[in-house]
């Protein structure tokens, strides 16, 4: 058993980590760093504590590209499954893989 992470939902649930990233993720790996297993990884539609899980693209939402820049450059998440769940056309993740490899060593 493992935990998984939703950006989205985090997002939605009040934990605004464009703005407090190290100190969300410094307390939520302190808590279940061992347990996190997956992370899906999705910009939300709306601001932070909403209640809405509404995903948008990579960067083109609240939380912003400079978090998933800091996320997919975090060591702690290095072994860790990243799952794009992204609102795009057809299934095609081409575009929102690439953007995320492009921003790792940033």
């Amino acid at each position: 058993m493992g935990i998984c992470l939703d950006t989205c939902h985090m997002h939605a649930a009040g934990y605004n980590i464009a703005e407090k990233y190290c100190q969300i993720m410094d307390d939520f790996n302190e808590r279940f760093g061992e347990k996190l297993k997956v992370i899906h990884l999705n910009d939300s539609k709306n601001p932070a504590g909403t209640r809405k899980d509404r995903h948008e693209l990579i960067g083109k939402g609240a939380i912003g590209l400079e978090t998933f820049r800091s996320i997919v450059n975090d060591k702690r998440f290095k072994d860790v499954l990243g799952i794009v769940e992204t609102p795009v056309e057809n299934g095609r993740y081409k575009a929102e893989l690439d953007l995320l490899k492009s921003l790792r060593g940033n």
